[in-house]
């Protein structure tokens, strides 16, 4: 994915923008907070954090047929 380092001709970032993919998150209904269920999600899906706020709107969007991407910082680190 290439991303503009530009906005306009008088509005720019100082360096050019690069997308960085890091390991795998996830998102559910519960808090994840006990660590053998966090090594369960890290060693079976790799997932390395885990987040409830964006659960919703991907169920939602998804049971409607669209497509979601959620981008956010990490929430819960599942890998412990």
């Amino acid at each position: 994915m290439e991303l503009k380092q530009c906005v306009n001709s008088t509005l720019c970032l100082e360096k050019k923008p690069k997308l960085v993919v890091g390991l795998k998150g996830s998102t559910s209904n519960i808090f994840v907070d006990n660590a053998a269920y966090r090594d369960f999600l890290f060693q079976t899906f790799q997932v390395s954090s885990s987040g409830m706020e964006s659960f919703a709107m991907v169920m939602t969007s998804l049971s409607n047929g669209f497509p979601v991407l959620v981008s956010r910082g990490f929430s819960n680190i599942a890998s412990g």
